[in-house]
């Protein structure tokens, strides 16, 4: 177990230390028809358009303040919003998790420095991490497991799930990973997973087939995940993250991801035929992620 612990403290060690804090502005000439996502040092958030920048002033102009000065040395990030959406006159913040639905990864990858933590039924703790912009690698952590003692050859609930992705076409993105994991007993499983993404980090679906294997055997029936993720407003979109196994069964969801700009809440249900006979709205789920 404190070899888990040493390993987590590490991987969290490193990711902050690697992150970039360099502050990349526009080039002249400035073009007006791009929409930044603009943070400054005290945490408050302009999205707007560029009017004017000099080498210690950034004019901005919102939908609801025609002119607002900046001073570039309170500025902490800026970037081009790509994918713009407008609800109510109003730009959209950007969605600041498009790689992950629920549980199930997109085939879309952090870039390189960013990273998030995830918390799901306050139990499953995970963090990721871009080592590159095509490569990510993640941990996960389950609370219960890790402090009980239930039985012999019982241990802690972690995983480890490294992937790589890129963008080949418009708006198609492929990827593969696999999912290293221990589930509370002796042995475990391992899962290779390739995936592709149709779409943009705002509105997206996609395919993902899988392969593995548990405690040395091979899955006779791997699972396939179909998902997709489709913007409802200005700081909310719907999420549907479906698992199917042939010949088993399956496990759909539903539910609504609100965010702001770096934390994100997942509230969701899990459902199928058979709980759908006990709880016919499904399983409540619930979780949250915070950027960094």
């Amino acid at each position: 177990m404190n070899n888990i612990f040493t390993l987590l403290i590490l991987f969290v060690s490193i990711a902050f230390s690697a992150r970039s804090e360099k502050l990349v502005l526009p080039t002249l000439p400035i073009d007006t028809t791009k929409t930044y996502q603009i943070e400054l040092m005290d945490g408050s958030e302009f999205i707007g358009s560029i009017l004017s920048l000099d080498t210690s002033v950034l004019e901005i102009r919102t939908a609801s303040i025609p002119k607002i000065q900046i001073f570039l040395e309170t500025v902490k990030r800026m970037k081009v919003i790509e994918n713009k959406m407008v609800f109510k006159g109003a730009t959209a913040i950007p969605n600041p998790n498009p790689t992950r639905y629920f549980f199930a990864p997109s085939a879309f990858n952090l870039k390189k420095g960013e990273g998030y933590y995830q918390n799901t039924y306050l139990l499953l703790n995970s963090i990721n991490y871009g080592l590159s912009d095509h490569f990510s690698i993640g941990a996960s952590l389950e609370l219960i497991s890790t402090f009980s003692t239930i039985g012999v050859g019982w241990s802690p609930i972690w995983m480890i799930t490294p992937k790589v992705a890129y963008e080949v076409a418009k708006n198609v993105n492929v990827g593969a990973g696999l999912m290293l994991a221990n589930m509370g007993f002796q042995g475990g499983f391992q899962l290779a997973y390739g995936l592709v993404t149709y779409g943009n980090p705002e509105n997206n679906v996609t395919l993902a087939v899988s392969t593995g294997w548990a405690d040395g055997k091979y899955f006779k029936n791997p699972p396939i995940t179909v998902n997709g993720m489709f913007r409802m407003g200005r700081r909310n979109a719907f999420i549907t993250e479906n698992w199917i196994v042939p010949s088993i069964g399956s496990l759909y969801s539903y539910g609504v991801r609100f965010f702001g700009s770096k934390i994100s809440v997942d509230l969701g249900f899990l459902n199928n035929k058979e709980i759908m006979q006990a709880i016919i709205i499904g399983i409540p789920y619930v979780d949250f992620t915070v950027k960094f």
